[in-house]
């Protein structure tokens, strides 16, 4: 018959157990810092795509008579008709014959992350007759 060590080698529950609650630790903070930097990549594409939307309205407009531009509001457009795009034009600023053009562009945080809070880029040009 074999006799048992007493002080045999190898680890006890207690160090395991300790040993896997760190490792739970560890790999929970990992996945919070993970959804953490998706969110903010999700954010960044949508602040990118909406100074897209105004610097294309911004275009367009240099290229409309300039008689013909004036406010307007499009709602819906862009990248799952998650956009709202405001023109806001200003004549005679900043001296007469230029209108001022104020173009924002307005959405709320896209899925997974729905947001109440809205988020805005704006951005401002001056034209001439």
């Amino acid at each position: 018959m074999k006799k048992f060590k007493k002080n045999a080698g190898g680890f006890t529950l207690i160090e395991v157990m300790v040993a896997m609650i760190v490792l739970a630790i560890g790999l929970l903070s990992f996945f919070a810092l993970n959804v953490a930097i998706i969110k903010s990549n999700v954010f960044s594409k949508a602040i990118t795509y909406a100074t897209n939307l105004a610097q294309e309205k911004i275009e367009q407009l240099k290229n409309t008579d300039y008689d013909s531009i004036a406010n307007q509001t499009e709602t819906n457009i862009g990248l799952n008709n998650a956009f709202t795009r405001t023109t806001t034009v200003a004549s005679g600023v900043p001296q007469t014959g230029m209108k001022t053009i104020t173009v924002a562009v307005t959405w709320y945080e896209m899925k997974p992350f729905i947001s109440t809070t809205p988020h805005s880029v704006s951005l401002t040009t001056a034209i001439a007759q």
